[in-house]
């Protein structure tokens, strides 16, 4: 019997990392040691490096030097060690056996492949880190190893995605994420410069309700009513930054829900991986069109999915020794 394996775990998006110190036990337990965050890809200060051992720093002095993974945008184009997508249809498992390992000084790390998949037009659609939280959903909820579910991960880019038996089979992005922060920064939408806001549900639900009304309706047309909106109907600043919300969310679920691919679909739950305000915002859209969810926590499929990796990867280097 092996012992625990101690290892790092960085989920490594494009606006954050959440970084987590991890034991897995020999029953294959995984023991949550520690945590922390930092910035993500497009928005370090410094080196890939250097951010790296500030996050980890506090691990590294109580547990010592452990082996890292990495998945999400840090493995992409614009990120640090860039790795090879796997096409799709593709099982959430093939991404065990595709682990590109990099020195950094003296550390290992294990970082992930992300998944591709290529429309009959020939545009291609991409992934990095949702892929592990498809393998972690999949390793804590078997049941959906069968038959046809479709999944949301919302985001700064949202994932739509089609399991098929087990099979990552078709997938869509939606930039709806970093579109509300562009326009949050750089429109005449919203008053400048920005002040604290606090949710609105109220506003949130009259802007998806206006989307999924009029799902016909440009939605580059909609938007401006975000700034009508505080001319003529009293909203203020926080009113317009939920209605903008709700428009943009409401947008992107009735045009998914619209898709020949998911309209086909049978009747069932959606699975809503996500946290949070962002997760709340989105099984809000769905309830106003009429479609149920199931909530998931996102941090417990992105750690089943790093155990995973972590076991793979770990255990045969450990039985070795």
């Amino acid at each position: 019997m092996h012992s625990a394996l101690r290892f790092i775990a960085l989920d490594w998006g494009s606006t954050r990392l959440r970084a987590y110190c991890c034991e897995l036990t020999p029953q294959q337990e995984l023991v949550l040691l520690a945590q922390a965050s930092g910035p993500g890809v497009v928005k370090i200060v410094g080196t890939f490096s250097d951010v790296l051992q500030q996050v980890i720093a506090p691990f590294v002095k109580q547990y010592g030097e452990l082996p890292i993974f990495m998945a999400g945008q840090i493995s992409s184009s614009i990120g640090w060690f860039e790795t090879p997508y796997l096409n799709c249809p593709v099982t959430p498992q093939a991404i065990l056996h595709s682990v590109c390992e990099r020195i950094s000084g003296q550390q290992s790390l294990y970082i992930m492949s992300g998944l591709r998949y290529q429309n009959p037009s020939g545009d291609n659609d991409t992934m990095r880190g949702e892929e592990l939280q498809l393998l972690g959903l999949l390793r804590r909820y078997p049941q959906y190893l069968h038959g046809q579910h479709l999944v949301c991960l919302p985001g700064t880019h949202c994932k739509w995605v089609l399991l098929d038996n087990g099979y990552v089979s078709w997938f869509k992005s939606a930039i709806t994420g970093e579109l509300f922060d562009v326009l949050l920064q750089h429109s005449i939408l919203l008053p400048k410069p920005a002040t604290l806001y606090t949710d609105d549900w109220a506003t949130f639900t009259a802007g998806c309700q206006r989307a999924l009304t009029f799902p016909n309706e440009s939605i580059v047309h909609a938007l401006f009513s975000v700034r009508t909106k505080q001319l003529f109907d009293a909203y203020t600043a926080s009113n317009a930054r939920s209605y903008l919300s709700g428009l943009l969310i409401g947008a992107d679920v009735g045009s998914i829900l619209h898709d020949t691919k998911v309209e086909s679909l049978p009747t069932g739950s959606i699975i809503l991986i996500g946290s949070g305000a962002l997760q709340q915002a989105y099984a809000t859209a769905l309830t106003q069109a009429n479609q149920q969810s199931v909530l998931i926590t996102e941090q417990e499929v992105v750690l089943a999915g790093f155990a995973a990796v972590a076991n793979q990867t770990l255990l045969p280097l450990s039985c070795q020794a």
